[in-house]
């Protein structure tokens, strides 16, 4: 319990991750880049770390469509986002 208190606490004041951000501000590009390194560190694949967790995080539409292409990009060049 102490545990996730500290993360959501973490994540929350730390500007590399989304809920920093209460889906309403633009997540600056080096920003986006720290949470997908993260999400691949804890993962090995940030695209799947993505796409199971995506329903989960709040983005501004901007936000969202960088990430999608970034790790389009990166991991997947033949992968299309779909609603």
């Amino acid at each position: 319990e102490l545990y996730n208190t500290r993360i959501k606490i973490h994540n929350a004041n730390s500007p590399h991750h989304w809920e920093y951000y209460d889906g309403k501000r633009l997540i600056p590009d080096l920003y986006i880049a720290e949470m997908i390194l993260e999400w691949t560190a804890i993962s090995n694949n940030g695209l799947l770390y993505y796409i199971n967790h995506k329903d989960d995080m709040q983005f501004v539409p901007a936000t969202r469509t960088k990430i999608e292409y970034v790790l389009q990009q990166v991991f997947e060049p033949s992968c299309r986002f779909k609603d």
